[in-house]
């Protein structure tokens, strides 16, 4: 990642923080920095860093990208958001690394709930975002 150098393709995210997020055909990455908030794409193509794009930092690092999928049907992955102190939940609406905004999603105070998935469950052509427990509850 920016500023660390340390981070490797073996270190990536899983699939369900990887999109498309420039168009190519290519899964990309998107990380984030657990200590300074900070969060950057990694375009990729098969394996090759071939560009990054540094998004908005958040500071709050009790915010954790919990799952990336194209949520308002711009063809362009969004990034779902889990507060894992409040439960709080937040959409960030993406054109690529453009920031075009944020939807506010019902918070569930109950921690011992995740975001697990955001895909399209009922099979009405629009993704749906899933929750489930966390072990050991």
């Amino acid at each position: 990642m920016r500023g660390t150098g340390r981070a490797t393709l073996a270190d990536a995210p899983p699939p369900s923080l990887r999109g498309d997020f420039n168009g190519d055909g290519n899964p990309d990455v998107v990380w984030r920095n657990t200590t300074t908030g900070e969060n950057e794409l990694w375009y990729l193509q098969n394996t090759t860093l071939v560009g990054a794009a540094v998004l908005p930092t958040v500071a709050d690092t009790a915010w954790q990208i919990v799952a990336v999928a194209d949520l308002n049907a711009n063809g362009k992955p969004d990034l779902v958001w889990r507060n894992s102190v409040t439960g709080y939940n937040v959409i960030w609406l993406l054109d690529g690394a453009t920031f075009l905004g944020q939807v506010l999603l019902p918070p569930i105070p109950d921690l011992t709930w995740q975001i697990v998935a955001a895909a399209d469950i009922n099979r009405d052509g629009k993704p749906d975002v899933s929750r489930g427990l966390t072990s050991g509850t």
